[in-house]
């Protein structure tokens, strides 16, 4: 990760010692090979540790102290531009060349002795003008500037003369502006820096941000593919906590991407526009790994997963395949880092994926206002399938239909189906039933009267569940909200030593059905997060999971849930999280800093909360917490 960096210091720190110039681009040693570049057929440095276990490809090792940093893909991203500092990790001097996307031969654009030239990962290597811009000491001090692939046609954009740096360029879509990190003459943690925007001809020199005026420091500009907004990342002045943010190509309607506590850096964009990705310990990893997350925030999802090393500086290559990124042992700054590449999630083929933009929800099964739920801004719904649970209130296609595309913005609807209890009120009831008549209806349950355990493994009442299926698919649901998963505790707890795995073919058998007929329809249990972990097969059913009583109810409403119980749900979570797939509280609590409290603690593990009463009958927006 490169937040720490300031060019004019580490390139009058370390000297570099015995070299000489050739020409405007190539520095050699003195026995003519390029400086901390191994040749062909020896990419890999052999003192290195170039195995990893998340499926990521080691694409290029430097040689001794030379660390290879800030992959940048060219336009038909078969190429990428890199910068080599040559005494260790942002340790200049540093030069920027070039490399195929596959490992090879590293080719020198510009390289010279005592100076430091460097890429910003990301939309540095413009496709509408075939120009690189970077951030160069060249002439004495920090400036933009551009060249061409070849490391000719070189271009000195900007010339100032206040004291402080001009670093970490990248080019709007057009080529014809360019976004920088105005950085302050003050020391690293006290640094202010600011986001500036230059015409590439050098003229209309205008400023976005203002770190000394809001005392933030603001980072790493990089401008999206589709040209309407600006991505950068921000911390306020004393917090270690780095947090990403997009803006307008004028510096207005500044909106946070991540929330989290955490440090979230070096971010570009998915070459549709539509993701973010970036480097982060998110969740409270030992090292920042790398993660994607929808452009205007949402669910994190995990892209490389290895506790040993840093990785940062991801660039997303632009057929959508390859995220490229640096990489080095743990985050020891005299580690030089090397070049890799591990294939992108699937998430830019046709829509993006409906869940991984969820950032807020609506649990209600109650008193349902399909107006009023229609007008506010949440962007998932869990509701009835009924307005009063009968056959006769079965909400219609047409408005489901109009729920999912209402006035306060696009939906997710789900139906509530509760598929390890029968309950008396539904269309598949039959006034004669009690425990036993039939087979499969066991007790009643008596926290909740008119609700009975049943025997979920019997066909006959999974051909009662897939009939229900049919009738949420019929409706338009985009999916089914499965609860009393954990019904099958009930019977392990007697004795049946096969509860889970059924409970769990179950799901499957539901999962298969409905996708059947539609291969969209989504499948979200409510509890028993340990099934994740018990059955990893659980998670390729499912496509993220619902938690009750995470942190308010687990004993009384409005009461915090005891800390093991936390910390053991919590660890189930991460499981599922972690899989990319979605995590969704439930805390029962009225009291105001109950309220926030469980929202700021789901967030900080990058769940997505809602907090409500227990009788979910009630369209409950908390103040603070407002969907958007």
């Amino acid at each position: 990760m490169r937040a720490t960096v300031i060019l004019a210091l580490v390139a009058s720190l370390v000297p570099w010692m015995g070299l000489a110039v050739s020409g405007a681009g190539d520095l050699l040693r003195s026995n003519g090979e390029l400086a901390g570049v191994e040749r062909a057929g020896s990419n890999l440095s052999a003192h290195r540790d170039h195995h990893r276990t998340d499926g990521a490809e080691l694409i290029y090792d430097p040689t001794g102290r030379a660390s290879a940093q800030n992959p940048a893909f060219s336009p038909d991203g078969q190429t990428l531009l890199f910068t080599l500092f040559h005494t260790g990790y942002n340790d200049g001097p540093a030069g920027l060349y070039v490399i195929p996307m596959t490992g090879g031969d590293p080719v020198v654009l510009i390289d010279e002795e005592g100076h430091d030239s460097v890429n910003l990962p990301g939309s540095s290597w413009n496709a509408a003008t075939n120009r690189i811009t970077f951030a160069s000491d060249r002439q004495d001090i920090d400036e933009i500037w551009t060249m061409a692939p070849d490391g000719g046609g070189l271009f000195r954009v900007t010339h100032h003369t206040t004291p402080g740096y001009f670093i970490e360029p990248s080019f709007s879509p057009d080529g014809e502006w360019i976004v920088f990190e105005a950085d302050t003459d003050a020391p690293d943690e006290e640094q202010r820096a600011s986001i500036w925007k230059v015409r590439a001809d050098g003229t209309e020199l205008t400023q976005l941000t203002d770190g000394p005026r809001s005392s933030t420091d603001d980072r790493q500009p990089n401008w999206s593919p589709t040209g309407d907004r600006i991505l950068f990342q921000r911390r306020s002045l004393g917090s270690d906590d780095w947090n990403l943010y997009t803006m307008s190509p004028d510096g207005s309607d500044i909106r946070p991407v991540t929330t989290a506590p955490s440090s979230d850096t070096d971010a570009s964009w998915s070459p549709d526009g539509r993701w973010i990705v970036y480097s982060s310990d998110h969740g409270g990893l030992p090292v920042p790994n790398l993660f994607i997350i929808p452009a205007e925030g949402g669910t994190p999802i995990r892209v490389t997963r290895d506790r040993t090393r840093e990785d940062g500086a991801p660039s997303w290559s632009p057929d959508g395949e390859w995220i490229a990124f640096e990489s080095h042992r743990g985050q020891d700054e005299d580690t030089p880092a090397s070049l890799w590449r591990i294939a992108a999630p699937d998430v830019l083929d046709g829509q993006p994926p409906r869940l991984q933009s969820v950032n807020d929800f609506l649990y209600q099964l109650q008193n349902l206002d399909l107006r009023a739920i229609g007008d506010t801004a949440y962007d998932l719904v869990v509701m009835d399938y009924s307005a009063d649970g009968s056959e006769a209130g079965e909400f219609t296609a047409a408005e489901i239909e109009a729920l999912r595309h209402s006035p306060g913005g696009e939906k997710i609807v789900l139906a509530y189906m509760s598929i390890g209890e029968a309950e008396d009120y539904r269309f598949y009831w039959r006034w004669w039933w009690r425990p036993s008549h039939p087979s499969w209806l066991d007790v009643e349950n008596p926290d909740w009267p008119g609700n009975y355990k049943v025997h979920y493994w019997d066909p006959r009442w999974q051909a009662i569940i897939l009939e229900y299926t049919d009738r949420l698919i019929d409706a338009g649901f985009d999916g089914a909200y499965l609860d009393l998963i954990d019904a099958y505790q009930y019977y392990a707890d007697r004795g049946r030593t096969t509860a889970a795995e059924e409970m769990v073919a179950f799901v499957r058998t539901i999962a298969a059905h409905a996708r059947a007929r539609d291969p969209d329809f989504l499948i979200i249990p409510q509890n028993a997060p340990e099934l994740a972990t018990s059955f990893p097969t659980y998670l390729e059913i499912v496509d993220g999971i619902g938690q009750e009583e995470v942190y308010y109810g687990y004993e009384e409403d409005d009461q915090p849930t005891p800390p093991n119980i936390t910390a053991e749900l919590e660890a189930y979570l991460d499981v599922i999280k972690e899989a990319g797939k979605l995590v969704l509280t439930i805390d029962y609590a009225t009291t105001p800093a109950h309220i926030d409290d469980a929202y700021a603690r789901s967030r900080a593990k990058g769940y997505v909360p809602f907090v409500t009463v227990r009788e979910l009958d009630r369209l409950t927006i908390n103040p603070g917490h407002e969907p958007d």
